[in-house]
């Protein structure tokens, strides 16, 4: 019989485990590869699972396959994590980010990013935890073979449009503190499953972010040819030619990915390499802008200040300054 639905995943990289009929404790130690995650087997087939782990120890795992039917609910506090499903979906979750998708769907690949990644998830697994909503509200609309289902199609990986319908869940989970913990997480989890299952209802209003891995591999290619052609005159519908990639694409799946938008990603790009020519040459202030990418000074200035919070030539006495002391 399992023991659990995560236990196993853990166990195959190594890790230890402390569990009794509620509580677990999987830890890995061992410098920046320390690992800790708590989970509680809240009833049959439910359970809720702490992370704080290394992504480079939980990366080694990216083979390991799961069978069983088990519909993820995951709220990542921080971190990157991707996944590449062989279906060519592709999904991208980051800080604050709450997605939905089932566990088992096959894999290319998968991998966490950033130096640690801290989340909270529920798993449900829909064959031994049984129509629990159902069961509950006497509503057969509530069956989780039915989610699952929608979940398992080819285009319904999700991650939510409005991550906050969730967030006030899992923030009350992560702040509970009692004795009846067992049955708070029950009824939270619960919560979780209900919101999940009206997102079968308002697919346009709740979902966004899950695309084509054509298209994800794009938005890295755009990221790169701008590291290279900062230069150069970049916009929007230029790149979106360039790659092959709808315009609106392009830009909610970079800010999605990269946190921030094409244009301030742009400037930020270019004012970056621009602090290093205004310490590093003695070239003047107009010629480092046109290096840069940009033809006007004034803009320069200003796109300089709104990154740094100081003008180009401030820059340059302050650190001219700062070697003379």
């Amino acid at each position: 019989m399992k023991q659990s639905i995560v236990i196993d995943f853990f166990i195959n990289l190594g890790a230890k485990a402390e569990f009794d009929d509620f509580k677990y404790v999987i830890k890995m130690n061992g410098g920046n590869s320390a690992m800790e995650v708590v989970g509680y087997k809240v009833a049959d087939g439910i359970e809720l699972v702490l992370f704080d782990m290394n992504p480079t120890e939980v990366n080694k795992m990216n083979n390991f396959k799961m069978n069983d039917r088990i519909i993820a609910i995951d709220y990542c506090i921080t971190g990157q994590f991707e996944c590449l499903f062989e279906d060519n979906s592709y999904l991208f979750l980051s800080d604050r980010d709450v997605s939905l998708y089932p566990v088992n769907k096959k894999k290319i690949r998968s991998q966490f990013y950033k130096n640690r990644y801290k989340g909270v998830g529920a798993y449900i697994d829909v064959d031994v935890a049984g129509d629990v909503l159902v069961d509950f509200f006497n509503d057969e609309r509530l069956k989780l073979d039915r989610l699952y289902d929608y979940l398992n199609d080819a285009d319904r990986n999700l991650v939510i449009n409005k991550p906050e319908r969730f967030e006030y869940i899992f923030k009350t989970i992560l702040e509970a503190d009692g004795s009846y913990l067992r049955e708070f997480y029950h009824l939270n989890i619960m919560a979780l499953l209900l919101k999940s299952c009206e997102l079968m209802n308002h697919d346009e209003e709740h979902i966004s972010r899950y695309y084509s891995a054509i298209n994800a591999d794009k938005v890295q290619s755009v990221r790169e040819y701008i590291h290279r052609h900062y230069a150069k005159r970049l916009t929007i519908d230029l790149l979106a030619e360039r790659f092959d990639i709808p315009s609106a694409t392009l830009r909610t799946l970079f800010k999605s990915r990269y946190k921030d938008t094409i244009y301030h990603y742009i400037k930020k790009t270019r004012v970056q390499r621009a602090k290093k020519l205004i310490i590093k040459t003695p070239k003047k202030i107009i010629d480092i802008a046109l290096d840069v990418g940009y033809e006007n000074p004034g803009k320069f200035s200003a796109a300089f200040k709104d990154i740094t919070g100081t003008t180009p030539l401030k820059y340059r006495r302050d650190f001219s300054v700062s070697l003379s002391e």
